[in-house]
């Protein structure tokens, strides 16, 4: 089975043979407010990984009080730019209720223009428990 993903700046293809050892994560929140990246997100990562309980939301507001209610998942998956809250911010209000982060969850900043924006980059790297950014969409093997 083969899933092919075309936007406007590159093509990324996964295959059987893409993830070398598969992924597992027991829950998995992926945050973005456009309902298309968020279908993509979870159909990509279904894909290239287990995961027992994936949690979609477009407002980052529920996904903290689902948090707050459930605890950190194994892993986050974040758009940066969104209307209600930015990633970056909710990320500062994660951080005021949640202790030891980095230990507890994998955060994955996504957007579509990291390519584009040089300092949107520079940010995220220097926040200390983000454990990787991407470009959207999704690469699965990149999360390793």
């Amino acid at each position: 089975m083969e899933i092919t993903v075309t936007d406007s700046v590159k093509t990324h293809t996964l295959n059987d043979n893409a993830v070398k050892q598969p992924l597992k994560f027991n829950s998995v929140i992926i945050i973005d407010d456009n309902e298309l990246d968020l279908f993509i997100t979870e159909k990509l990562l279904c894909y290239g990984a287990t995961v027992n309980r994936i949690q979609k939301e477009k407002d980052p507001l529920d996904a903290l009080e689902s948090i707050k209610i459930n605890g950190l998942p194994d892993l986050i998956l974040l758009d940066v730019h969104m209307p209600a809250i930015c990633g970056f911010r909710f990320l500062d209000t994660l951080k005021e209720f949640c202790d030891d982060i980095r230990s507890k969850t994998k955060i994955v900043l996504m957007s579509a223009f990291f390519l584009h924006e040089p300092e949107l980059k520079k940010k995220a790297a220097s926040c200390p428990f983000i454990y990787r950014f991407m470009d959207k969409p999704l690469e699965v093997e990149k999360l390793i």
